[in-house]
């Protein structure tokens, strides 16, 4: 029998609220990032893509599911990254995605030139590192701006610990 639609909303809200008790606790570690090799990673055009920050408040950033509302991209965005990085159409569905440099969990923008393409076997190793930089965020280990800083700088190496 498959739990009601109030039980889970409750059940979410408690493990949200957990999440959230955690989170803004000082001494919280911060999740481990999966251990290889981060060199070997591409890093977007600089000149395509700088980075922006679009978000610099703490209690926005490190709100409970304040990323899944601004994760929209617009189709035309994405369709014109894909462009600027000449990317062909057969790959764009199997081997890329287009992705934000600064990501929204930690104020990145929706807007072009925050936008790349990233090989999707770089993906999962890209949204470790910043799941871990928001949790040292949220925690208080590192400051906001020095966390954007360092995604700016080079995501590869914005997790140091």
């Amino acid at each position: 029998m498959r739990p009601s639609l109030i039980v889970r909303a409750v059940l979410a809200a408690f493990a949200l609220s957990v999440v959230g008790a955690s989170a803004q606790t000082p001494s919280a570690q911060p999740s481990a990032i999966p251990a290889g090799k981060y060199d070997d990673l591409p890093l977007p055009d600089p000149r395509l893509t700088p980075g922006r920050v679009a978000d610099s408040d703490i209690k926005d950033i490190c709100f409970p599911g304040y990323d899944e509302n601004q994760g929209y991209l617009d189709p035309g965005d994405v369709r014109e990254t894909f462009n600027r990085y000449h990317i062909p159409a057969p790959l764009r569905l199997h081997r890329f995605v287009v992705d934000r440099l600064l990501p929204v969990s930690l104020g990145g923008a929706s807007s072009l030139d925050n936008l790349w393409a990233i090989p999707l076997e770089a993906v999962r190793r890209k949204r470790a590192i910043e799941e871990a930089l928001q949790q040292a965020v949220c925690s208080g280990i590192v400051p906001l701006a020095e966390a954007q800083h360092r995604m700016l700088a080079d995501w590869r190496t914005a997790v140091t610990w």
